[in-house]
């Protein structure tokens, strides 16, 4: 799962349970957060998609993946007054600009990781 292979099998057992435990309250930390942000019942249907989607993203990224992101193009008579731009392309673009910055945070991670194992054997 991890790059670091420590000599000690029960710290590497208890390293696994934590980052396993740090994804799943960082996931439920995002889903909490867009609910709220959307306005939806935490309980229920929608809410459980939302959850599983959040899972779903966090799990490609962790695995390599990297999520493009292509703004549409407003094809609309468009004017120079900002407030007429849809509230939700600004909100996308940001959500994408803040996976690209979690996309590098994982990966530098996950060289340090290496970089630590390596100096220490």
């Amino acid at each position: 799962m991890s790059p670091i292979k420590p000599k000690n099998k029960k710290l590497t057992e208890e390293i696994e349970k934590e980052a396993v435990h740090e994804k799943k309250v960082g996931i439920d930390k995002i889903s909490n957060e867009l609910i709220e942000e959307i306005k939806i019942k935490s309980e229920g249907d929608k809410a459980n998609a939302l959850e599983k989607a959040v899972k779903d993203l966090v799990d490609f990224i962790e695995s390599g993946g990297e999520v493009d992101f292509i703004m549409p193009a407003d094809n609309e008579e468009e004017t120079d007054n900002s407030e007429n731009k849809s509230p939700d392309y600004s909100n996308l673009k940001l959500y994408s600009q803040e996976i690209r910055i979690l996309e590098s945070k994982l990966r530098s991670i996950e060289t340090k990781g290496g970089r630590d194992d390596d100096e220490s054997t």
